[in-house]
C-alpha cells in the first residue's frame, strides 16, 4: 500500500504545483490594482501627463489580459482538480466505468463516493468546492451567466449574493479564495485516500 499512498502523494504534488501557477498568474493581475492605486498619487500626474499613450495602452493591456485570464486561471485550476481526482481514484480501486467519469467534475458526487468508500464525511468544505466547479461550468457552457442550477449550488455553499440570469464576476481576490478551496478539498481527499 506504501506504493499507492507514494502515487497519491506525487498526485498531490503536482496538482498543488498547477495552482502555484495559477497563483503566479493572479501575482501578475494585482498589476492592474497597483496602476488604479499609482493614479491617485499626485506626483505621477506630471508624469502620466508625459507618458500618457504609453498609460493608456498598459491600462488597456492589463484590462483585456485581466478578463481573459481570470476565467482561464479558474477553469485551469478546477481541471486540475479534476485531473487529480481521476487519478488518485484510479491508484486507488483501478478502471471504473464510464458512466462514473462525471464525479471528478462534481465534488459533492466525489464526497458522496468517499464516504460509501471510506465512510468518512468531508463536510461543508465539499459544498464551497463544488460551487467553485460550478463556476467553471457556467463559465464553459453557459456563457459565465448563472443559471438555476448553478443558484442551487451556489446556496449550498452559502453563496448569498449571486443571482439567476447574473453575469458571474471574477476578481483576483475571489479567485484566489476559489483556489485555496480547491486546495483545501484536494488536501482533504489526499488525506482519506492516504490514511484509509
Amino acid at each position: 500500500m506504501s506504493s499507492v499512498s507514494d502515487e497519491i502523494e506525487l498526485c498531490f504534488h503536482e496538482f498543488m504545483e498547477e495552482l502555484k501557477l495559477a497563483r503566479k498568474l493572479l501575482t501578475s493581475l494585482k498589476v492592474r490594482e497597483i496602476r488604479i492605486e499609482l493614479r491617485s498619487i499626485r506626483p505621477i500626474a506630471l508624469l502620466r501627463d508625459e507618458f500618457g499613450p504609453i498609460r493608456r495602452y498598459f491600462k488597456e493591456f492589463v484590462d483585456n489580459v485581466s478578463k481573459v485570464a481570470l476565467p482561464l486561471i479558474l477553469v485551469f485550476c478546477v481541471s486540475s482538480l479534476e485531473k487529480f481526482l481521476r487519478s488518485i481514484w484510479e491508484l486507488r480501486f483501478g478502471s471504473y466505468p464510464k458512466k462514473f467519469r462525471k464525479i471528478f467534475s462534481n465534488p459533492k458526487c466525489f464526497a458522496k463516493h468517499v464516504r460509501k468508500k471510506f465512510g468518512v464525511e468531508i463536510g461543508p468544505l465539499t459544498y464551497r468546492a463544488n460551487a467553485v466547479a460550478m463556476k467553471r461550468h457556467i463559465l464553459l457552457h453557459r456563457g459565465g451567466v448563472i443559471d438555476k442550477d448553478a443558484l442551487k449550488v451556489f446556496r449550498e455553499a452559502g453563496i448569498r449574493d449571486l443571482k439567476e440570469n447574473q453575469k458571474l464576476l471574477l476578481t483576483v481576490e475571489n479567485v484566489e479564495d476559489d483556489i485555496k478551496i480547491l486546495e483545501e478539498f484536494a488536501d482533504a481527499i489526499r488525506n482519506i485516500f492516504v490514511e484509509h
